[in-house]
């Protein structure tokens, strides 16, 4: 988790993303992991989620649409996971198949909308990346929960007048 902050292009002290599901009365995050013993799309109780990350980083936003369509988005992201899409090691938007965590949310929301909630993607080493930031902006997202640690929430220059 520390690496991957240190190694942000976008400087945010963010390391994991998920999406937040309910099944009855349990919350659960369905994302991704590429580790040698499961490297494929999970769903973790939120708990389980939360003790892995850092201290004061968790930040839940919430994309900006009807309950439906986030319902449809959390469905999206469960087939993932039923399907058991594998992690992409090399950290690419070329294949559907593969993800990596950011490109889950990212790829739910667009596969579900059809919006790219970030249109404006990240090189990082020879690569294209889906970032943390497009999920704390306006009018796409809203703010949930933010620890001390949590990016600045802002509002994508694409909504301003």
């Amino acid at each position: 988790s520390e690496r991957i902050v240190y190694l942000s292009p976008e400087r945010v002290k963010l390391s994991h993303t998920g999406i937040i599901v309910k099944e009855g009365d349990q919350l659960y995050v369905i994302h991704i992991v590429g580790d040698h013993f499961a490297n494929y799309v999970r769903k973790e109780p939120l708990d389980d989620f939360i003790s892995n990350g850092l201290p004061d980083h968790l930040c839940v936003t919430r994309y900006s649409a009807s309950k439906e369509v986030r319902n449809e988005i959390a469905a999206t992201a469960l087939k993932y996971y039923q399907e058991k899409r594998g992690f992409d090691y090399d950290m690419t938007l070329e294949s559907e198949r593969d993800l990596f965590c950011t490109e889950l949310v990212w790829r739910a929301i667009l596969d579900t909308t059809g919006k790219d909630v970030s249109p404006q993607k990240i090189p990082w080493r020879g690569t294209i990346l889906i970032g943390f930031k497009p999920f704390f902006r306006s009018p796409n997202f809203e703010p949930v929960y933010l620890e001390k640690n949590c990016p600045v929430f802002e509002t994508s220059a694409a909504s301003l007048p």
